[in-house]
């Protein structure tokens, strides 16, 4: 995303009526700070740290997190078989 961060985009997304209901979920690999907490505001629904959990785990979890049993299904089971 040149030019914009994840931030940019979670404030577009909130401020818009048709996608502010949308549950977001930040992946990432930077260690958040404090004020990275002020900014989000509770505006998030989980936040993945990159590298924690493998793909597999980390499509389990956000199932879960989400309430959707059947999300992924056409994901393959292995993380090894996309490679």
């Amino acid at each position: 995303m040149p030019g914009r961060s994840g931030f940019d985009v979670l404030d577009e997304l909130k401020q818009d009526s048709a996608t502010c209901g949308i549950p977001i979920i930040i992946h990432t690999s930077r260690s958040l700070g404090e004020s990275d907490f002020e900014r989000l505001g509770n505006r998030h629904a989980a936040i993945v740290p990159k590298g924690e959990l493998w793909p597999p785990q980390t499509l389990e979890y956000i199932k879960k997190l989400l309430g959707e049993s059947d999300l992924f299904l056409d994901e393959p089971l292995s993380w090894e078989s996309r490679h």
